[in-house]
């Protein structure tokens, strides 16, 4: 079963009123399984409203991490994450890979 081995929050303003901007570095001693949910709690004081898809976003695009929206409740001060694999976009032009082909012998 993975456990947390490090979790940091940091946030772009720490000025009252103000737009802001928080993100989370989490390491895991495994890889998660596909709808594993992760809670970051004591996020109080927050003054966006509860959102159950609250657009999240990952610094580089990865087949395997959390889905691109998580639970936000604002009373609780709690964002609930779900790790599963993300389509990932394919780049203009690509084509999809086809099975290689097997000669016979």
């Amino acid at each position: 079963r993975p456990r947390v081995l490090s979790a940091q929050l940091f946030q772009r303003s720490p000025l009252p009123s103000l737009p802001n901007t928080v993100w989370a570095v989490l390491s895991f001693s495994a890889d998660l399984p596909s709808s594993t949910k992760v809670t970051i709690s004591g996020l109080t004081g927050m003054q966006t409203p509860t959102n159950r898809k609250l657009p999240c976003a990952t610094p580089a695009p990865s087949p395997d991490g959390f889905l691109s929206t998580a639970a936000w409740s604002q009373p609780l001060g709690q964002l609930v994450l779900q790790a599963g694999r993300v389509s990932l976009p394919r780049p203009a032009g690509a084509r999809p890979r086809r099975p290689a082909r097997r000669s016979g012998g």
